[in-house]
């Protein structure tokens, strides 16, 4: 009996410190460490246009790219039947066969 007083009596463990402590003291706002992150915001500004201009150039030159590729598919497709009919006198389908057969 004397045993289960003895734990029930021990002392809790002591808390682990905390991993984010409040700050005890105030820090003094740094006006040159202010500026020094405006300056380097101003300074990218530009840089982040052109960036920019940059990327919506090349959307407009990809979606002019694959218009092109469409259009190319296209015309090849209808020189090809053009050729076919030419050459044989008849028309896709006949040539390769059609489902009735």
């Amino acid at each position: 009996m004397s045993e289960i007083v003895k734990t029930q009596s021990k002392l809790a463990q002591p808390k682990t410190q905390k991993l984010n402590p409040k700050p005890t003291e105030e820090h003094e706002f740094d006006l040159a460490d202010e500026m020094t992150s405006v300056a380097i915001a101003a300074a990218d500004a530009p840089f982040a246009k052109a960036y920019e201009t940059y990327e919506q150039r090349f959307s407009n030159n990809l979606r002019d790219f694959q218009t092109y590729v469409k259009g190319s598919q296209k015309r090849v497709s209808q020189m090809l039947k053009t050729e076919i009919y030419k050459v044989h006198g008849v028309d896709e389908a006949g040539m390769y066969g059609t489902d009735d057969e």
